[in-house]
């Protein structure tokens, strides 16, 4: 009666996504409803790249809205959230109006967060490769210069500014700091989330133990309800703030950890020979 899990909506759309509008006449409904039959059960049992295509080949024949969620949701269990996204909009695109609206909002919201996520991860491990590729070559000007007194450098860097690397290394920490405090307030937001999720649990029980319908198990539903509208958006910002913060702490180190590299490096240079160069990159 207050079910908020995600994975009832889709064991009901097979059930409900041959009650739509009927489109063209040339639609092979029996074809479409078929097909939908085969993915629910490929669904059911976690071959979610299997539903996806009877999904899809079931819109092709019957282009139902409420397939576009279905195939929204193979797409987000199947890790790709860009995808997830745009069917799951445009599924609110074609029902506007429709009952589980909040869901699939939530829902999008849960796939742009770790889609945004993905990205970060990818910038972070592009920008390691690249500062790892600029201190090889820092490392090999050195040892060049090493091997060849006096020789001019083989290859030509900006020097290293120390007050600078200095000033990103507690940049980075503050950094550091600061996500993993925002992460924190996104932990105790999900925690707040489960307490409500819990009373909700307890209001539904309360009111299956009852004999018959009265003001006060009226007044327990409507509690209840407003616990698991409150959990869901919760568990939605709190995911959202641990995310942000998290990916705000691994910047922070990674940047407090560049700088450490570098002004280690620089700290190799021989007094005589003048400021140090390294070809790098912030």
């Amino acid at each position: 009666m207050m079910c908020s899990h995600l994975g009832c909506v889709v064991s009901v759309v097979a059930l409900l996504v041959f009650t739509m509008a009927a489109p063209p006449a040339r639609a092979d409904k029996a074809t479409a409803k078929r097909l939908t039959e085969q993915a629910t059960l490929a669904y059911k049992l976690g071959h979610f790249q299997e539903a996806l295509e009877d999904f899809s080949m079931a819109y092709g024949e019957f282009n139902a809205p409420l397939l576009l969620f279905n195939i929204g949701q193979c797409y987000r269990e199947l890790g790709n959230y860009e995808r997830a996204s745009f069917f799951l909009r445009g599924y609110l695109h074609e029902i506007p109006k429709a009952k589980n609206r909040a869901l699939v909002e939530d829902l999008i919201t849960e796939c742009e967060s770790k889609l945004a996520a993905e990205q970060a991860e990818l910038r972070r491990r592009q920008e390691e490769e690249k500062e790892q590729r600029a201190l090889k070559l820092a490392e090999a000007n050195l040892l060049a210069e090493q091997q060849q007194p006096g020789s001019s450098s083989l290859l030509e860097a900006p020097a290293v500014d120390r007050v600078g690397l200095l000033g990103q290394e507690k940049a980075g920490r503050s950094k550091l700091v600061a996500g993993l405090s925002i992460a924190a307030v996104g932990v105790v937001a999900i925690g707040v989330g489960l307490y409500f999720g819990e009373r909700s649990n307890s209001d539904a029980n309360t009111i299956n133990q009852l004999a018959g319908w009265s003001s006060g198990a009226e007044s327990t539903y409507r509690d209840g309800s407003r616990s698991v509208v409150t959990a869901d958006v919760l568990y939605a910002a709190g995911a959202t703030v641990v995310i942000a913060g998290g990916i705000l702490a691994v910047l922070g180190w990674q940047q407090g950890v560049t700088a450490k590299k570098a002004l280690s490096i620089a700290g190799l240079a021989a007094p005589d020979k003048g400021p140090m160069t390294l070809a790098w990159s912030f």
